[in-house]
């Protein structure tokens, strides 16, 4: 059952100007602020979102639901085609439909949680991984410049392990996750600050035409957003869809590599 509208989402040139306006000048709620995005709450929890994220829609509003998977199960009865399967975030399910007259609809729908956040809210949305913990800058780079990987070439390694440990050790429990670490990495390459390593060492894995075009086909929409995988219940549901049936399976870091492949 649609419940009533829960979010729009609208991508702005400047992010800080943007956020200004829409608090100082019309007044909205500032809720929670994070890297590439500002979250804004108005009456009955209804959010707008202002972002910088190419990844994301230019615009676009999500519908609350009771369920995103009963939805997708009962598909054919709805006569709604899934664009994107429902997909798992901290607080819920999110997906894209199309109805039979060519309405594209974007659907959510919220477990509840007393322990959840605003950001987690926002990350039950669009599948981001928003930062719970402060980015300690200076501690990550100074890892990251004594690795021999680029950030491309790091996930699911020894090096991404060792990197790992040794940063969240500073941190009071809970520490932070693997996700939320590779979000912090993908924050300072995006605004320049990350060592230059050169190209990724590990090359992607000789598969054939086929095995491409299936993962193609299990990533769907995710390669536009490829970045956002690592460490994420999807990525890891991926992988076991391109293994199953495998004799010799491929691990994680062998299929991130192919993907990024992919996506380029």
């Amino acid at each position: 059952m649609l419940r009533r509208p829960d979010c729009l989402l609208i991508r702005v040139e400047s992010l800080k100007a943007a956020t200004s306006f829409w608090r100082d000048s019309l007044g909205a709620a500032l809720i929670e602020q994070a890297a590439h995005s500002s979250r804004f709450e108005l009456e009955d929890e209804f959010a707008i979102v202002l972002h910088d994220d190419e990844s994301l829609p230019e615009q676009a509003w999500y519908l609350r639901v009771d369920s995103v998977r009963d939805w997708h199960e009962r598909r054919e009865s709805l006569r709604l085609t899934f664009l994107s399967p429902p997909t798992r975030g901290s607080r819920g399910w999110h997906a894209v439909v199309r109805d039979p007259f060519g309405t594209v609809l974007r659907i959510a729908d919220v477990e509840h949680d007393h322990e959840s956040t605003p950001a987690m809210r926002e990350q039950g949305l669009f599948g981001a991984i928003e930062s719970k913990h402060q980015i300690d800058a200076l501690k990550l780079i100074d890892l990251y410049q004594h690795l021999e990987r680029t950030a491309d070439d790091l996930p699911y390694t020894a090096q991404f392990e060792s990197l790992y440990d040794e940063y969240i050790s500073q941190f009071p429990e809970p520490k932070p996750k693997h996700a939320e670490v590779w979000r912090h990495l993908l924050t300072l390459r995006k605004s320049g600050r990350l060592p230059k390593h050169g190209a990724a060492k590990s090359p992607a894995p000789d598969v054939s035409e086929d095995d491409r075009q299936l993962l193609t086909q299990l990533a769907g929409e995710s390669i536009g957003r490829r970045d956002r995988l690592p460490y994420s219940e999807e990525f890891d549901q991926l992988c076991e869809a391109f293994n199953k049936g495998r004799r010799r399976p491929f691990s994680p870091h062998q299929i991130w590599r192919l993907l990024a492949s992919l996506a380029k």
